[in-house]
């Protein structure tokens, strides 16, 4: 069912000549280098998707350890499946927010940036995390490596895989590397052999979001008016939403129309989305998306045992569950980011 809602997404896409422009339009390759004022429209975005996330792995736990009925179960898949925007949003975000490279100098202190940025904690928290099942150093090692410390790290490990690529994608950036993204991402889905070798996950499943964030960077720099884009964007939300309670199952990540267009759902009303009150919660979620990232996992794990042994209702059990984990993520992140600023690591 996976695979036949995202073929439906794309034949509808590329058989719409509007629909297909969107994805595929001609863009400037002067990149500007992002503003030095944090736009909150990304941290808005990333808020989403980490709440998106948490709401992920809140399904897969119920859906791994409980016998629900076909009620129970569809709503789970529903949930997980309208999330799975998330991880596009990340890398998506990424391919906006690095700065262009004037040398090789500066690559080097642009990996530097986000090894102390990003790969510090995650390393640490795989430590810890290691240290707890009293995981040998190798094991460790081998988690660190490969992001086998916790279910959902292979995001940071794909993530670095860009950070590496970053020069060469920069480099030779067009609307035919935009194409080709696209069908090497279309065609790992559909050939697990490359997904990865030895526990070590690839990125070409999640190259399209990445290469199309470096290659619309300037489009979503810029505060463009385009709500005419905004009903087209819709449709596709809603497209999505339909095929998935068509044709209903567990979906993952590779929601290469979906995760798209709820990005520039996002951008395209973003002045909107910024003025409503609890935005803010978002954005606050957004600026501290690592640590949440990090952590939330462990805490779902730590408590599901406890909930759903106390709380037979399967609502009920879900939704606190889901909230009790988003609320101790975001106290921890708040209080690991408080101690990393003091050491001068700054969590992004």
């Amino acid at each position: 069912m996976e695979k036949l809602n995202l073929v439906l997404m794309i034949f509808t896409v590329f058989s719409i000549p509007m629909l297909r422009s969107l994805f595929f339009a001609e863009s400037s390759s002067n990149f500007k280098r992002p503003a030095q004022k944090r736009k909150k429209i990304f941290d808005l975005a990333k808020g989403l998707a980490i709440m998106a996330v948490v709401l992920i792995h809140v399904s897969w736990i119920f859906l791994i350890n409980n016998e629900l009925g076909i009620q129970e179960k569809m709503l789970a898949f529903f949930l997980n499946n309208v999330s799975r925007f998330a991880i596009a949003i990340f890398f998506i975000s990424s391919g906006v927010l690095l700065r262009p490279l004037k040398n090789g100098g500066e690559y080097f202190s642009f990996l530097k940036k986000k090894f102390f940025k990003i790969f510090i904690p995650y390393t640490l928290v795989t430590l810890i995390l290691g240290l707890i099942s009293h995981g040998s150093v190798k094991e460790i090692s081998y988690n660190i490596a490969t992001g086998k410390g916790s279910l959902p790290f292979y995001f940071v490990v794909v993530l670095f895989q860009f950070y590496i690529i970053y020069p060469v994608v920069e480099k030779f950036i067009s609307r035919q590397l935009l194409f080709f993204s696209f069908f090497v991402s279309l065609g790992s889905f559909f050939l697990p052999f490359t997904w990865g070798a030895f526990g070590f996950i690839f990125f070409f499943k999640y190259f399209f979001f990445f290469v199309y964030g470096v290659y619309y960077r300037n489009r979503f720099l810029d505060d463009a008016n385009l709500k005419k884009e905004g009903k087209l964007w819709l449709f596709l939300l809603l497209f999505f939403v339909a095929l998935s309670l068509l044709l209903p199952g567990f979906y993952f990540n590779i929601r290469l129309i979906f995760g798209v267009a709820v990005f520039n759902f996002l951008f395209v009303y973003r002045k909107f989305l910024l003025e409503i009150n609890f935005s803010k919660i978002f954005t606050f979620m957004g600026e501290r998306s690592l640590w949440i990232f990090l952590l939330h996992y462990s805490i779902l794990e730590a408590l599901y045992p406890y909930i759903d042994a106390l709380i037979e209702n399967f609502y009920f059990s879900y939704a606190l569950l889901f909230a009790s984990v988003l609320l101790l993520s975001v106290l921890s992140s708040c209080l690991i980011s408080f101690v990393f600023k003091k050491i001068n690591i700054k969590s992004v």
